[in-house]
C-alpha cells in the first residue's frame, strides 16, 4: 500500500517555512497549450517559503506573469515604445563610404537585412561587425553604432 500524500496539506501564511513532502510538477509550454510532462512526490530538505507576491483566486494578467524578455517588451510597450528591440524597417538616405548608414546595436555584431531596391522581392542578409563600415552587394554602406 502506497503512502497517502493527500493528507499532508499545510496551510502556510506569507513568511512561513515548510519542510516535508511536496509535489513537483514539470510543465512545458506547447503550441496547443501547457502540457504536464512529469510529476512526483519529493521530500524538500530546504525550506519552501510561502509568499504573498503571487496572484491567487484568478488568472494573472500578462504584466503579472511575464518574465525576462517578455516582461521587458511588455513594460516598454506600456511606456509607449512600440519597438523595444529596434527591429522595425528603416528607410533613409543611401549610405556611402564616407557617410555610412548607422545601425544601432548593443552587441559587437548584428544581422542586417538590406532591401537593395524598392521593387526588390528578396532581402540580402549580412553580418555587420563593429569597426569599419561594410558594403552590401548593391552598394549601400553600413556601420555598426552603439545603441542608446
Amino acid at each position: 500500500m502506497g503512502s497517502d500524500h493527500s493528507r499532508v496539506r499545510p496551510v502556510l501564511k506569507p513568511g512561513d517555512e515548510y519542510r516535508g513532502w511536496a509535489l513537483l510538477l514539470v510543465i512545458v509550454r506547447a503550441p496547443s497549450g501547457f502540457v504536464l510532462v512529469a510529476h512526483r512526490w519529493a521530500f524538500s530538505f530546504f525550506p519552501i517559503v510561502a509568499s504573498d507576491v503571487g496572484v491567487t483566486g484568478r488568472i494573472p494578467s500578462a504584466s503579472e506573469q511575464a518574465t525576462g524578455k517578455e516582461k521587458f517588451e511588455h513594460d516598454a510597450m506600456m511606456t509607449g515604445n512600440t519597438d523595444p528591440f529596434d527591429m522595425s524597417f528603416h528607410e533613409g538616405p543611401w549610405g556611402t563610404a564616407v557617410n555610412p548608414r548607422g545601425v544601432p546595436s548593443h552587441f559587437d555584431e548584428r544581422i542586417l537585412g538590406c532591401v537593395c531596391e524598392p521593387e526588390a522581392t528578396q532581402i540580402i542578409y549580412m553580418t555587420l561587425k563593429k569597426g569599419n563600415p561594410q558594403q552590401c552587394d548593391c552598394g549601400h554602406w553600413w556601420k555598426l553604432v552603439e545603441a542608446k
